[in-house]
């Protein structure tokens, strides 16, 4: 077999609800026509206030492609060179709907997107 580049990251939360550590269901997003220079997660709705949003993306990057986390969210790691991992997050102070996730890309790729939320721990 032919080896292949990847990445990928590992971030810990504190304050999350060890029993039941998500907050609502995942939501995923996938373009597979390498065209795509944006893909939008859909939204997920919060049960819980203080819920913390996480979202992620990767992508089939031959060569490396810069990405952008969604207005008002904090990156917080993206592993590169030659396929494009990334993970980011954004509180959310009130219980509901968090609207959707839209993260960029500097060239057209076949990407994939997915949101999900932390509970807080009581």
């Amino acid at each position: 077999s032919t080896a292949v580049k990847w990445g990928g990251g590992i971030t810990g939360y504190r304050g999350v609800n060890n029993t039941t550590p998500l907050d609502t269901s995942v939501t995923t997003a996938v373009d597979a026509t390498y065209n795509a220079t944006s893909i939008t997660a859909p939204s997920v709705t919060t049960a819980s206030n203080g819920a913390m949003l996480i979202g992620g993306v990767g992508c089939d990057c031959a060569s490396p492609v810069i990405s952008s986390a969604p207005s008002g969210w904090t990156q917080r790691w993206q592993a590169a060179g030659g396929q494009i991992a990334e993970l980011a997050d954004r509180a959310q102070t009130l219980a509901g709907a968090a609207g959707t996730a839209t993260w960029t890309l500097s060239a057209a790729r076949a990407v994939a997107a997915w949101q999900t939320a932390l509970k807080p721990a009581s």
